[in-house]
């Protein structure tokens, strides 16, 4: 999903692109949580890897339109620590949600509310304008 999101993000305003991959990961999750069928793990598991993909080649690019290319490197330097570290206790999260609860019900609601407000955000995103003279 790089290469072709790469592309597209030249033509399209990254943040309409993370709106509907955040929208497309919010539904697919929920095919995940509720598990019709075997096929449709296969396609919602490669459909969820394409959309982190999409969101991990996209992040830098919303951070240098909306804070330009001289804040980026700091930028980066805070938000990508943050983003490893929340990737690396998600699961140790759903462990224990799973282990209190004796189910990931929660945990896949957490997940999906997530999806959900990073779809409204990108959406209301407004792109900085430039001050007029």
């Amino acid at each position: 999903a790089r290469f072709p999101v790469g592309w597209l993000g030249d033509y399209i305003e990254p943040r309409w692109i993370l709106t509907g991959v955040f929208a497309i990961g919010f539904i697919c999750l929920g095919f995940v949580w509720q598990a019709p069928s075997m096929t449709m793990l296969l396609i919602t598991g490669g459909c969820l890897g394409a959309c982190y993909g999409t969101m991990l080649v996209l992040l830098p690019t919303v951070i240098a339109n909306y804070y330009s290319a001289a804040s980026y490197a700091s930028l980066n330097a805070v938000i990508m620590p943050i983003q490893a570290g929340v990737a690396a206790i998600a699961p140790i999260g759903a462990g224990y949600i799973f282990d209190y609860t004796r189910s990931y019900n929660a945990a896949y609601i957490i997940l999906m509310t997530m999806f959900a407000i990073g779809a409204i955000m990108s959406a209301v995103s407004v792109p900085p304008s430039k001050k007029a003279a």
